[in-house]
């Protein structure tokens, strides 16, 4: 029996290589060859963190056979590194006499390095599949999942990318939150408003990950999802991949602590990164300074940059400023690159945005951008630092420019009267 997965299925092989975990005793992957379907098919792992892999084989794998056995874990997952980029994988099953089934593949890799090297002939003994892992592709069609596009899984990983790092991601379909964990602390925001989730889930740095892999190899349009205490499930036509959650129910426990605004402002974001895109796009040094300077004082607010040879600054308008909280300061240091992803839907709703300074459990220093006056969770946080040092430049050069508006709008207002005057005569 001779089978060919095509060159072009070379990236699934190599993530099911990736997922074999040969550290465990007698381990083994199950191969099931459907002859109907025309299809080959891999299970690895463990219950209940067992994944499957399906191939739709090359016409010319002849002659096929419906088959259940199961491969040396270490030779399956070295499988992908005896082919090269662009080579069909070529699978020949030898039967012999007393019904021992072998495979063997021919190892071309040594002569892409080395001209003067031989190829090398692999050969692995086929054994009885696992029950464990006939047990789990039985019931796998059984399981409930929820079917999504794939466009929305890949604008969760999006969503779960940008709040990187974090242990655990929650994304809460009926309260529209998330709920993230960073060194045992959880905090809550509000989901993006244009943001429509399939069903709460949870998510860790690897599952993320997986998710990411798997959108850029399936070829369908629609994903699969299924979470069942700790193990979270993902489908597609190709794959399956269960990921372990251990430890999410110790974190659904969790409380998040209350925040408590050190300063509030509600102000014109749409003006704010207007001046943050102009610096940053036109100014190679500002840009490679990736420092910014945010004043929020009892009536006003300003953005300022500070790298030589530059100076500038600009008022922001503000609607109103709360109470501050005391030694909070006024002036805070930010990079441009985290306001960068904060979206502007449109003019009318970034025109009066609320901004929160909070401290964190960790005694972080962060900036809360809100959706509205009234939400409870900020949709986005920014890190900030107090940066006091600057605090009378950014005033004087803030004295400077309401000073020089005063005088241009002087002369303005003279100007407009001479030529009223001047009309009338």
């Amino acid at each position: 029996m001779n089978i060919i997965i095509p060159a072009n299925k070379r990236s699934l092989l190599e993530s099911l290589s990736q997922g074999i975990d040969t550290h465990f005793a007698n381990c083994v992957v199950t191969v099931l060859v459907n002859k109907t379907q025309n299809t080959i098919t891999f299970i690895n792992g463990q219950l209940p963190l067992c994944d499957h892999y399906t191939f739709m084989l090359d016409e010319r794998s002849i002659p096929l056979k419906n088959k259940h056995f199961s491969l040396d874990a270490s030779f399956t997952k070295q499988l992908i590194n005896y082919f090269i980029q662009g080579e069909d994988i070529k699978l020949e099953f030898e039967i012999q006499p007393s019904g021992t089934m072998f495979l063997e593949v021919l190892d071309r890799s040594t002569r892409l390095k080395d001209e003067l090297q031989s190829t090398a002939l692999r050969r692995c003994q086929c054994s009885a599949p696992s029950d464990e892992h006939l047990t789990y592709w039985a019931n796998t069609p059984k399981c409930p999942t929820t079917k999504t596009s794939k466009a929305t899984i890949e604008r969760i990983v999006y969503e779960a990318h940008k709040n990187l790092p974090f242990e655990y991601l929650q994304l809460n379909k009926e309260e529209n939150y998330v709920r993230i964990q960073r060194q045992g602390v959880v905090e809550d925001k509000a989901l993006p408003l244009d943001m429509k989730l399939p069903v709460s889930m949870v998510l860790t740095p690897d599952t993320t990950m997986q998710m990411t892999k798997l959108c850029q190899m399936t070829s369908g349009n629609e994903i699969e999802i299924a979470q069942q205490g700790e193990t979270i499930t993902f489908k597609t036509p190709e794959c399956t991949l269960t990921c372990s959650l251990a430890g999410v129910e110790e974190f659904y426990q969790k409380k998040t602590v209350p925040i408590q605004a050190l300063k509030y402002v509600a102000l014109n974001l749409f003006t704010l990164k207007k001046e943050l895109n102009h610096c940053v796009k036109e100014y190679s040094q500002i840009k490679k300074a990736d420092e910014f300077l945010l004043y929020i004082g009892d009536e006003k607010a300003a953005i300022a940059v500070l790298i030589p040879p530059y100076a500038f600054t600009k008022l922001i308008h503000v609607f109103e400023v709360g109470e501050s909280k005391t030694n909070v300061g006024s002036l805070f240091r930010f990079s441009p690159k985290e306001l960068e992803g904060v979206r502007v839907k449109n003019l009318q709703e970034a025109t009066k945005t609320r901004l929160d300074i909070f401290e964190t459990a960790l005694g972080e220093l962060k900036l809360g951008v809100y959706y509205s006056l009234e939400d409870n969770l900020p949709y986005t946080t920014i890190s900030i630092e107090r940066d006091e040092r600057q605090l009378d430049s950014v005033l004087k050069m803030i004295k400077d420019l309401e000073e020089k508006q005063t005088d241009n709008n002087s002369t303005i207002k003279e100007k407009q009267q001479d030529l009223f005057i001047f009309s009338d005569g």
